[in-house]
């Protein structure tokens, strides 16, 4: 069954607000969950050695004239696979659920270049994409035909933002630029060179909506402020995660990139998608 949000009657937003009186409504889509991954990639410092759940999550912000992205999963069996996810499908097939189809989505903003953030960017022909300046020339720079892969970023992807930028698509932007009126793009830490979070000023009674991605995994790293097991610059992790935490307008909305709570803890309004609110 579908949920139509973007027509008469129903979810979508307007420029006064919508529903709520909001300008943007904010969604959580899962496009698959592995059962069990090691707590020490997650959490700096873990020595438990156990396995948790991690969900493999995209993010879509609705307003009357845009559908904004954040982040658009990946399309490869084979990593799947090689990561265990379960309940696989591609980001397009989550939207589906809501009747969106890929060529209404207006913007796809880029939170950083690791595989499964802006792996299939391709099938959305007519949104700008937007990304930081600083985070593509790095990982521009990081793979090569010699090495297709390295450090959580794949030549093809990075192929696929360049046919992005053949058709005048690709927006590379700097440190607080702004993507749509109250969305707002912040340098986060040191997961990948110029990882981003996003500020999302819902302009209803939600208030802010921080999209965390991977400058938080889980919902322990923004919590007890520790941050991931991945990173190489944990003091500036601290340092994002507290601004984070200033932005938004609860603790809880801030949003972690691959946390299965936020799948229980927010409203569900499609299969495996939540609204943030």
């Amino acid at each position: 069954m579908l949920l139509m949000l973007v027509g008469p009657g129903n979810l979508a937003c307007s420029d006064k607000g919508g529903p709520g009186n909001a300008e943007w409504r904010v969604f959580a889509i899962e496009y698959g969950r592995s059962p069990r991954i090691g707590r020490s990639m997650l959490i700096l410092g873990d020595k438990t050695k156990k396995k948790v759940p991690f969900a493999w999550e995209a993010w879509l912000v609705l307003g009357k004239n845009r559908k904004i992205l954040v982040d658009t999963g990946f399309k490869d069996d084979e990593l799947a696979r090689h990561w265990d996810v379960r309940d696989y499908r591609t980001v397009p097939s989550g939207l589906a659920e809501l009747g969106i189809k890929p060529g209404q989505i207006t913007d796809v903003v880029l939170s950083h270049a690791h595989w499964d953030h802006i792996g299939n960017v391709l099938p959305y022909t007519h949104a700008r994409v937007w990304m930081q300046k600083r985070e593509f020339e790095w990982a521009s720079k990081l793979v090569s035909k010699e090495r297709p892969s390295r450090w959580g970023v794949r030549l093809v992807d990075i192929r696929a933002l360049g046919v992005v930028r053949s058709r005048g698509l690709l927006h590379l932007v700097g440190k607080g630029a702004a993507v749509a009126h109250g969305i707002i793009f912040h340098d986060g830490g040191g997961h990948t060179k110029c990882v981003q979070w996003l500020e999302i000023r819902t302009g209803g009674p939600v208030g802010t909506v921080v999209l965390a991605s991977d400058n938080a995994y889980v919902y322990e790293n923004i919590k007890r402020l520790i941050p991931t097991g991945s990173t190489s610059k944990p003091d500036l992790d601290r340092l994002a995660l507290k601004e984070m935490l200033k932005v938004a307008s609860r603790p809880d909305l801030v949003i972690p990139g691959h946390d299965p709570g936020t799948f229980k803890h927010f409203p569900r309004v499609a299969k495996g998608i939540v609204e943030i609110r």
